[in-house]
């Protein structure tokens, strides 16, 4: 873990209800700063519907279709795979 002091420093998060937001306003708080977080839709289940439409599959992947992936890379049968970056989001990184 990278070791910072953000003691008497401030920062805006927005999108902090959910996943990669409220994961950074956890860590800037863990580390010392004033963390001032806009989370204006925190009905999970509503953010997660409407964010879910930008995934060109429709839906997003369950834990089993991510954790099937991970297990795969820990077995023998990938052996020969090297320096990959497997992306498991439904087409979500390929739209852009």
């Amino acid at each position: 873990m990278i070791s910072m002091d953000l003691g008497g420093r401030s920062a805006v998060v927005t999108g902090a209800s959910l996943g990669i937001g409220a994961a950074t306003v956890r860590m800037l708080a863990d580390h010392g700063a004033h963390v001032i977080a806009d989370a204006s839709d925190t009905d999970k289940d509503a953010v997660l519907a409407a964010n879910s439409k930008s995934v060109p599959l429709g839906r997003y992947g369950t834990a089993e279709e991510v954790a099937s992936i991970i297990t795969f890379l820990c077995s023998s049968a990938a052996s020969n795979v090297s320096g990959a970056a497997i992306e498991v989001d439904g087409g979500q990184g390929t739209h852009v």
